[in-house]
């Protein structure tokens, strides 16, 4: 068993929105477990790349890629290429928060909401050892019968959000069987 310590590259989109502004605080301030010689944190959002993140303390043994949220748009499979490919080694987790959440802007424009919650462009870009965590919603069922049950339940999204969540969780199942 090797006892060598690893480098752990964390991958946030959505960074700029409510989750992820706090997911990125609690990221900086805490210290990597022990077995992780260094967490370094790459922060994406569709917004802008000047957004600088929040003065917050950075424990130990944690750096912040070029120290901004990176303007990325998920949807555009140039600018997700090269964003990867400024990055000096993969990505072992990606923490996918970014959404087009708004029911309206999802049915004004399907397309980019499905591009945007469930970015293929990425996902296939990375390796399949990469861990991806991913907020889905309580959208992907009719709301007829609860409580849900992830294993019991039968899903039926009531809108086009619903439908882009529901596409993204059965699309990661396909992309990444190993960790399901």
């Amino acid at each position: 068993m090797s006892t060598e310590k690893t480098i752990q590259r964390i991958l946030v989109t959505g960074a700029s929105g409510y989750v992820g502004q706090h997911l990125l605080e609690y990221l900086c301030q805490t210290e990597p477990p022990a077995s992780i010689a260094k967490r370094e944190i790459v922060a994406w959002s569709s917004t802008s790349s000047t957004l600088v993140i929040t003065p917050c303390i950075i424990a130990k043994g944690v750096t912040m890629e070029w120290g901004i949220i990176q303007a990325v748009d998920l949807t555009n499979s140039v600018r997700v290429t090269e964003a990867l490919a400024r990055l000096s080694s993969p990505v072992h987790v990606v923490i996918h928060l970014a959404a087009i959440s708004g029911l309206q802007a999802c049915q004004d424009d399907p397309v980019r909401a499905l591009a945007t919650n469930h970015p293929t462009i990425l996902w296939e870009a990375l390796p399949n050892t990469t861990r991806v965590i991913a907020m889905s919603t309580d959208q992907v069922y009719d709301g007829l019968h609860p409580p849900y049950s992830e294993d019991a339940s039968e899903t039926s999204p009531i809108n086009v959000y619903g439908e882009t969540k529901l596409a993204m969780e059965q699309g990661l199942m396909e992309l990444f069987p190993q960790q399901c």
